[in-house]
């Protein structure tokens, strides 16, 4: 996972803690969701690397599922700790990223880059 400068990484771990499925009323939604409902997935991010760098979810999480994949991250919040954020060595915070999936169960995985998926998540059904 890059830092702010992209030449250079840190390695991160990335743990999850939860993964939720929850309606737009049970969420505090200002919508429904748009292609089904939500998932709120809470996540321990650590930087185990030596350089400060940038965990970013929001556009780089996709959902898969038997519809195909997406991207499925939105603004919608939980309250918490934001997990999008730089992150100096040794630090780390929990917090949940809202998904608005098109159904349960399939996977949710991250790419720190275009076409290079750091980690993968299945979600329950």
């Amino acid at each position: 996972m890059d830092g702010s400068d992209e030449s250079v990484s840190t390695k991160m771990r990335v743990s999850v803690r939860s993964a939720k499925y929850m309606s737009a009323a049970e969420l505090g939604a200002s919508h429904e969701p748009k292609r089904g409902q939500y998932v709120v997935l809470t996540l321990t991010i650590k930087n185990v690397g030596n350089e400060t760098g940038r965990f970013s979810p929001y556009g780089a999480m996709r959902c898969q599922d038997g519809a195909g994949a997406r991207d499925c991250t939105t603004r919608e919040s939980v309250g918490g700790r934001d997990v999008d954020r730089q992150y100096a060595p040794g630090q780390s915070v929990t917090g949940s990223v809202v998904l608005d999936v098109v159904r349960r169960g399939g996977t949710v995985t991250y790419f720190d880059a275009p076409g290079r998926p750091s980690f993968t998540v299945l979600l329950p059904s």
